[in-house]
């Protein structure tokens, strides 16, 4: 019993030490400097930045401004921001949040480019938990990033949307423009062309220094009557437009190159690719572009093209691009056969937004000139449509 009470004792005086030095060293431990664990923040620092900060910009809005003539008056300074919505949604908050800081600016002006509903999106998907807590309580109200930016934007001034005389100017001062372009590109080539030596007169070979086919200038008025028809078919956007006539001469050059253009009459019916089919062809892929990436899919390609190609058959005989009721229901029925196949992926062609497109004059002025790519190709006949859906890819001399 002694030895066994020996032990016991023993044990306990083991724990007992043990436990002083764990608690020594623990207390070694919450005696440790904060700043050794954990970086100080430095928010004089920061406060004093921004506070110095404020001070120089208006001291360099004071220099920029101030007149130094009791004649004139003091000036303002206007710095814009253009394309706001075009940043990655963070940096539209930053940028959004640093005007604010400087809004005080005497003779300081912000006026800023924007798509008001991107940047709205983009705040409320920066203050996430707020918005959506902002729109339980406040249902009805207008949106938390709306009225985040009315609180900076302190006035509102809307851009009218462009008409179709807008958008006609905009192809017509193009065009133009290019046209004299391409009249003094001429008289420069013609004159680094012509080469006297001695009596003799060289007129240097086209070999030696390319010209672009002269089908594709500006100045040639089946070109500028092509951009004039394509661009009627777009939306009153003029970016649209410019991107229009950007891949329209893109193409005819490729077309050109390449020998694509060709015209015939097939059956009564003109076939093959003009500068007109092909600037109606552009502008279709521009403003319809979701039938083109489905044609692109070798498994949709037949069925959407025989789709397009009933469309155009089944217009009124006046030609004023409108679908007969009964032509109309008969659509739209193929449509819901379709759609009620059980294994239709969600991005399939036929969930397009046909009913309205059927309704529009300009899809259908488009589909029915287009008429000779949506049918299938006769033996030994080129197949257009597959060759406009290649005309962009340029692999070295190759053709279609």
């Amino acid at each position: 019993n002694i030895g066994q009470y020996m032990v016991y004792v023993g044990g306990f005086v083991t724990l007992l030490l043990a436990t002083i030095e764990i608690f020594d060293k623990f207390k070694n431990i919450l005696n440790i400097p904060v700043s050794r664990v954990f970086e100080k923040p430095n928010y004089e620092n920061k406060i004093g930045f921004i506070r110095n900060f404020n001070a120089d910009f208006s001291n360099i809005v004071l220099g920029v401004t101030k007149s130094f003539s009791p004649v004139y008056k003091p000036r303002k300074l206007i710095i814009f921001i253009d394309d706001l919505d075009r940043c990655k949604p963070s940096k539209v908050v930053d940028i959004i949040e640093s005007v604010n800081l400087f809004l005080d600016s005497k003779g300081c002006v912000f006026i800023i480019g924007m798509d008001s509903k991107v940047v709205t999106a983009c705040i409320e998907t920066r203050y996430k938990e707020v918005t959506e807590e902002t729109l339980n309580d406040f249902k009805g109200f207008e949106r938390p990033g709306r009225l985040f930016l009315d609180k900076i934007i302190q006035l509102t001034l809307r851009v009218p949307k462009a008409t179709k005389g807008d958008i006609e100017n905009l192809v017509k001062k193009i065009t133009e423009h290019k046209k004299i372009e391409s009249a003094f590109e001429h008289l420069n080539a013609k004159k680094d062309n012509d080469i006297k030596t001695g009596e003799n007169q060289i007129s240097l070979k086209s070999e030696l220094k390319p010209q672009l086919p002269i089908t594709i200038s500006y100045s040639n008025e089946d070109v500028a009557n092509a951009i004039k028809l394509g661009s009627s078919l777009l939306n009153e956007n003029p970016r649209q437009v410019k991107r229009f006539i950007n891949t329209f001469r893109l193409y005819a050059y490729i077309a050109n190159y390449r020998g694509l253009f060709e015209e015939r009459s097939l059956k009564n019916k003109s076939v093959g690719l003009n500068l007109d089919r092909l600037a109606i062809w552009v502008a279709f892929s521009l403003r319809w572009g979701g039938i083109i990436d489905s044609m692109l899919l070798s498994s949709n390609i037949t069925n959407l093209r025989s789709y397009l190609l009933t469309i155009s058959n089944s217009l009124s005989e006046e030609k004023n691009y409108t679908l007969p009721q009964n032509k109309f229901d008969i659509l739209l029925g193929e449509l819901d056969a379709l759609r009620d196949s059980p294994d239709l992926s969600p991005r399939h062609w036929c969930n397009f937004p046909w009913e309205a497109w059927c309704l529009e004059p300009d899809f259908l002025k488009a589909v029915n000139k287009l008429e000779c790519f949506w049918s299938e190709p006769i033996e030994h006949e080129p197949d257009w449509l597959n060759i406009a859906l290649k005309m962009a890819w340029v692999v070295g001399d190759e053709t279609f």
